[in-house]
């Protein structure tokens, strides 16, 4: 964090202890995914929306043209293949609300993660903020929900075996965020810097979902599993927690920021 000013810095020691404070209080409390997403993604998000002056509600529609598709593709494959599995567990779909067979709460996750690590890196490690959601952005994340439902209709129909999902999902992520920055490379190293940074923020939220049994991984095709504080979890989703928000970045700073 060598280029931001000593004043962001101690506000992200900050968010660091409000994450391990509300952490806490959501394992004494018992919360649920909703209201433990709220808390620990939500008002900080509500925090930089406030501080962050520039077209406020392009960052809200960018979050949610980019995270439900993701749910309908992502979210569903995973859940299909035994990636993950968290969509029968009360405490994860705990409204019983739910839209193409997701539940709600799917969407709030991505939703929620998408728009949290934008404000995140606009705040902290973007000082040349332009938000502009332009229509190319637009058209590719429509496009991307085209996708998203054309696959999951042909995975219904043909039931197909989808062995290693998750880290199929992550080398996906790796490739876009190449292509994102093969133009751009000078954004190379802030975008790398702000994915290893913000691992810790990753690691906070796994752990305290962990500890609440928001989610597990029984099943499915894993590189390795490893022990995370008493918690078998495959290596692909600790990876996860450096590798998206570092993808998210490049895609933002590429089709809805000024490049700099």
């Amino acid at each position: 964090m060598r280029h931001i000013s000593p004043k962001k810095k101690r506000q992200f020691l900050l968010l660091i202890l409000y994450q391990l404070i509300v952490g806490y209080i959501s394992l004494k409390l018992n919360f649920n995914a909703p209201y433990y997403l709220l808390v620990s993604w939500g008002l900080p998000s509500l925090f930089f929306l406030y501080k962050i002056h520039i077209n406020r509600h392009q960052y809200i529609l960018e979050a949610l043209l980019w995270s439900i598709p993701g749910s309908v593709l992502i979210d569903w494959i995973g859940h299909y293949s035994k990636a993950w599995s968290y969509w029968d567990n009360p405490l994860f779909a705990s409204t019983g609300i739910s839209i193409l067979g997701i539940p709600f709460e799917s969407f709030l996750w991505g939703s929620l993660f998408w728009i949290f690590y934008v404000l995140v890196y606009e705040y902290f490690f973007d000082e040349n903020r332009a938000s502009n959601f332009n229509s190319k952005e637009k058209f590719l994340a429509l496009g991307f929900m085209i996708i998203g439902l054309v696959t999951v209709i042909v995975i219904r129909l043909l039931q197909p075996d989808i062995p290693f999902f998750y880290i199929y999902i992550l080398l996906l992520l790796m490739f876009l965020t190449a292509i994102c920055l093969a133009q751009y490379r000078e954004l190379v190293p802030r975008v790398l810097k702000f994915g290893f940074v913000v691992l810790i923020l990753g690691l906070q939220v796994e752990y305290f979902s962990l500890k609440l049994s928001l989610w597990f991984f029984p099943d499915g095709d894993f590189l390795q599993r490893i022990i995370f504080f008493g918690h078998s979890v495959p290596i692909e989703e600790l990876l996860a927690w450096l590798i998206a928000p570092a993808a998210i970045a490049a895609i933002h700073e590429v089709f809805a920021d000024n490049h700099q």
